[in-house]
């Protein structure tokens, strides 16, 4: 018996179906290619949505906002209120500062942890809870403890609010 061969042509369907896939490979190949030779770098703008500020354009001076938004469970005041205290620590480094930069991110749970640590052992009294000065001033005197490549000058809080 002889063997035959399928030599059937391409049935005009089968023919476009090629034909899509070709064009539609060769254009997602030409895209790539496009986009990694003429990728533009970020606005400031893009930036900001990214999480991190720029200040002052080209100075290297950066908005660390890495702490975010944290929740903190106050002791009981005298009245008996247990509170919750929402607070976002902020700073300002030098972002060309590559070594201080890299520790904040290693550091970053740590200073979390801290930031909580600190407020849940405030008694909820709102002359404690309210003292910004007292509270920056101890906060910093943690966060400098903990940081060895640089250090943070001014603290400042984006959010700051005691829910009942």
């Amino acid at each position: 018996m002889k063997n035959k061969k399928n030599t059937k042509p391409f049935s005009l369907f089968e023919k476009i179906l090629v034909l899509t896939l070709a064009v539609l490979f060769v254009a997602i190949a030409a895209l790539s290619i496009w986009a990694l030779l003429f990728r533009t770098r970020p606005q400031p703008a893009e930036t900001a949505a990214a999480g991190q500020n720029l200040t002052e354009e080209g100075s290297g001076i950066m908005t660390f906002n890495g702490i975010g938004t944290l929740r903190v469970e106050l002791k009981k005041n005298k009245a008996g209120i247990k509170q919750t205290l929402v607070v976002a620590p902020v700073f300002l480094y030098d972002s060309n500062d590559r070594a201080f930069s890299e520790e904040l991110a290693v550091k970053l749970k740590s200073l979390k942890k801290t930031t909580v640590d600190y407020f849940a052992s405030l008694s909820g009294e709102m002359e404690e809870v309210f003292d910004d000065a007292a509270i920056k001033k101890a906060l910093l005197e943690r966060y400098n403890k903990m940081l060895r490549l640089g250090k943070i000058e001014q603290l400042y809080f984006t959010d700051y609010m005691i829910l009942e």
